[in-house]
């Protein structure tokens, strides 16, 4: 049998709470004290309703930079939250308007309605091309929403909206806000199934913030105005969004960067796809490096992805490691080319030279070249003093036949491009050996043999094999005198 861990336990109490809080209220209308302030409560209204203007903007900005659906249906939720939380404390009695008005009862449930469609269709994994209208309209859904609500404001202070409440307005908030309250639980529910994949800050808060809204929904029909029950379904709006935002900021702490924030919501699509500029920033980063670019904090990747101090300092030493270990493989790669050869045909020097073309892409920026006897060989097979430069001999059946120089103008030479230059050192003996080797046999067998006879015993020497064959043949002895 499955058991909550601690954290979960927690999380259920504290959305139970209010719940318990709204159903002891209700049983013990003793303590439902009436509680009535004009001002307070248009300033807790005014609060919830920053707070989601906040969250629209910051979401929506995210959704327009990559092109995310969810973050764009979100931010509309958001966005219809903060008309309706507007509208209602536009509607507050006493301070904008005059007197007790239905909008003020209707206007929370219907605006929360609203934003609880864009929410429950954030909340599916669109596909590519609903995906894409989606962000494509996206400018007139927020014009829509606008108008809406702007026109709800212009209505709200004509009859019937500005009218007090009538007979059976109880009835009329209890079917507005059994919808609302259905579509947020739904939504949270799959943003829960979300959180199990991706374990993200954001979508825990997300799954609060609908559970809270949608308890808050329910209480709206059950509480008279101006009680302890009424009062707690506004505390209840300002903490849905309010934890949001403490999430957010926790997130942000710990990530650095705005740009992250919300990739924990995001469409699976939009996550491969930062992840995919990521990987070619990070190889053009590299590549730069690599092609001796130089070292230093890359500032293109830091402003194409909002990156923090700490993620542009972890950037730039795994771009280095990066860049070396691709330079290492570089090397090692063309020293198993150049052991892979046996051109045995060519001439020495061409040799050393194809060898040397093959090496040096492998040691961007740096000079290396091959000695002969006599060039200014020191026979030292270590760094000179200034870590400039670096000389290996290459010995040939135990004589020196020359020496590889390595010169790193910006110094620093490590022990592993040490260790490469020494196999490349042995792999260029053998293949000179091989060589000289090759010239000798050739020299010997045409001092004995025709040309012809010569290359093919040299391309072929099995032909030189004791063995052969019997055969009926006619041979003619003559003396000419």
């Amino acid at each position: 049998m499955a058991v909550l861990s601690p954290r979960a336990g927690i999380w259920l109490f504290h959305l139970a709470l209010p719940l318990v809080g709204l159903w002891v209220l209700l049983v013990q209308p003793d303590f439902d004290l009436a509680w009535e302030d004009h001002v307070a409560h248009l300033v807790l209204v005014g609060l919830a309703t920053a707070i989601s203007i906040v969250l629209a903007l910051l979401v929506g900005r995210l959704a327009a930079e990559h092109g995310d659906a969810r973050l764009t249906l979100v931010s509309l939720g958001f966005l219809a939250s903060a008309g309706a939380f507007f509208l209602h404390a536009f509607s507050t009695p006493r301070t904008i308007v005059g007197g007790p008005n239905l909008n003020f009862l209707l206007s929370t449930p219907v605006g929360l309605t609203v934003a609880s469609v864009f929410v429950l269709a954030s909340s599916f994994d669109l596909a590519k091309g609903a995906a894409e209208r989606v962000v494509r309209f996206r400018k007139w859904l927020v014009m829509a929403i606008l108008v809406l609500m702007g026109g709800w404001a212009v209505a709200s202070l004509q009859p019937p909206l500005s009218l007090p409440p009538a007979p059976g307005s109880a009835e009329l908030l209890l079917v507005v806000s059994v919808p609302g309250a259905v579509l947020f639980i739904t939504a949270a529910i799959f943003y829960l199934r979300l959180f199990v994949r991706r374990r993200s800050a954001i979508s825990a808060a997300l799954v609060t913030s609908f559970l809270l809204l949608a308890e808050a929904v329910i209480a709206i029909p059950l509480t008279p105005n101006w009680h302890a029950s009424w009062w707690l379904w506004h505390i209840l709006m300002a903490l849905a969004y309010g934890f949001v935002v403490y999430s957010a900021r926790v997130a942000y702490r710990r990530e650095g960067s705005l740009g992250s924030l919300f990739q924990g919501i995001s469409l699976e699509e939009t996550v491969q796809r930062i992840r995919a500029d990521y990987r070619q920033a990070l190889d053009s980063y590299v590549a730069t490096l690599a092609s001796g670019g130089g070292a230093g904090r890359p500032h293109a990747l830091i402003e194409r992805f909002d990156l923090s101090e700490g993620q542009a300092a972890v950037l730039e030493q795994a771009g280095v490691a990066v860049a070396s270990e691709r330079e290492q493989i570089m090397r090692l790669d063309a020293l198993a080319e150049v052991g892979r050869e046996t051109l045995v045909e060519v001439d020495e020097k061409d040799l050393i030279d194809r060898a040397l073309r093959r090496v040096r892409p492998g040691f961007p920026g740096d000079q290396l070249d091959y000695r002969g006897v006599g060039d200014g060989i020191d026979g030292s097979s270590a760094p000179e003093p200034a870590g400039t430069r670096l000389t290996v001999p290459v010995a040939v059946s135990g004589l020196e036949a020359g020496a590889l120089v390595l010169t790193r103008p910006r110094g620093g030479l490590s022990h592993r491009e040490q260790a490469v230059l020494e196999a490349l050192s042995a792999q260029l003996a053998v293949a000179v050996a091989n060589v000289r080797l090759y010239r000798q046999v050739e020299d010997l067998f045409r001092r004995y043999l025709s040309p012809a006879v010569a290359t093919t015993l040299l391309a072929d020497p099995k032909q030189a094999a004791l063995g052969g064959e019997v055969r009926d043949v006619t041979v003619l002895f003559a003396d000419l005198r």
